[in-house]
């Protein structure tokens, strides 16, 4: 279940990250962001990403750890207590290793060998709010569930 949400936080923070980075659309009757197939594959869209991925890794250890006080009951611990909520701080720095290598292989994919034509600049929209949607309700829940 774990390396499911990696793989769905990961994705999120790839939306928030290109609302950040893309154009937007100017057309007359159309909102969203112009689908730049080399502007979503750029060093600023990576390393955006990386810092949102593993900020989401910063709201959600603290809640997770404490389970026991909800219904998510304790599924981890860390043998030594650590500095940020008892969460060491190279978990975090794994995050953003694992996220960094996990992007540079979607990045080889998507420019390399296996790159297929490429994606046309369209207009793209809903495909970006979901992504977002899916971070902010994951910040939102474990926010409340802090508080």
């Amino acid at each position: 279940m774990d390396s499911l949400s990696f793989s769905f936080l990961l994705f999120a923070s790839y939306c928030l990250a290109l609302v950040f980075v893309l154009p937007p659309a100017k057309r007359a009757g159309q909102h969203g962001w112009l689908f730049d197939s080399a502007l979503r594959t750029s060093w600023p869209v990576v390393s955006l990403t990386v810092v949102l991925f593993t900020f989401s890794d910063v709201v959600i250890d603290p809640v997770a750890l404490q389970g026991e006080r909800w219904f998510l009951r304790k599924i981890y611990g860390y043998p030594q207590e650590a500095v940020y909520f008892g969460i060491p701080l190279a978990n975090f720095a794994g995050w953003a290793v694992v996220g960094f290598l996990s992007l540079l292989g979607y990045c080889w994919l998507e420019r390399g060998p296996y790159a297929s034509d490429p994606i046309p600049r369209e207009v793209v929209k809903w495909e970006l709010l979901l992504g977002i949607g899916l971070y902010y309700g994951v910040l939102a829940f474990n926010l409340s569930v802090t508080f």
